[in-house]
């Protein structure tokens, strides 16, 4: 096995390591079912891969940035769901 075979498998495993807990805490721990953190995170990994190959921006700041980034996307989705009404709170969260 090659070491970039190795590193590309691990990268995969610990990714859904962190899936898995993140909705274990979310369903296991918090007992509400939430599949949207799934988004975040994908948002989170794009800004990522952007910064690293348009702009060259190291992968270590990257992960703060996208953080940054998903977050402030997180942010916005929460300002506009606190102006629905309750009845499309459900509508709202299936969207998202």
């Amino acid at each position: 096995m090659s070491n970039a075979y190795v590193i590309s498998l691990l990268t995969i495993v610990l990714l859904f390591t962190f899936m898995g807990q993140s909705w274990n805490l979310m369903l296991g721990i918090g007992g509400q079912l939430s599949i949207g953190h799934a988004l975040f995170v994908g948002i989170g990994a794009y800004a990522v891969a952007i910064l690293n190959i348009k702009y060259g921006v190291t992968p270590w700041i990257g992960l703060l940035l996208g953080a940054v980034i998903a977050g402030f996307v997180g942010a916005v989705l929460a300002w506009l769901s606190f102006r629905f009404e309750v009845s499309y709170g459900g509508i709202w969260v299936m969207t998202v």
